[in-house]
């Protein structure tokens, strides 16, 4: 969540109007050093235009753990990714940080993988 409590969107289960895009697709930041989250970019230039995010928990979809597979420089540069895409966009804000959960649960996660 950022900003106070909306939903941010998540890459491998996310819809979004094709209204929205048009309205964000010239501002989304172009990733070339690929090192952001592009699922929390375009949610924070959506709410960046008012625009609504929502949680739907009757969308279910499966998703990979490969993460759980990588070396820990790997797993943690692409924890790094969280801070990178909030600090490119700095009038929003996060309260909660779940790179530090999945960092701490990365031991565990990768053993049992």
């Amino acid at each position: 969540k950022a900003d106070g409590g909306q939903p941010l969107l998540f890459g491998s289960n996310m819809a979004l109007r094709a209204s929205a895009w048009h309205q964000i697709a010239n501002e989304v930041c172009r990733d070339k050093v690929d090192v952001m989250h592009e699922d929390i970019d375009i949610s924070l230039h959506l709410l960046g235009k008012d625009l609504k995010t929502v949680y739907s928990p009757r969308m279910i979809a499966a998703m990979s753990a490969r993460r759980m597979d990588t070396s820990l420089s790997s797993f943690l540069n692409y924890m790094r990714r969280f801070k990178n895409t909030f600090d490119a966009h700095p009038q929003h804000w996060r309260k909660h940080k779940p790179e530090i959960l999945f960092t701490a649960m990365y031991p565990a996660m990768h053993l049992f993988y």
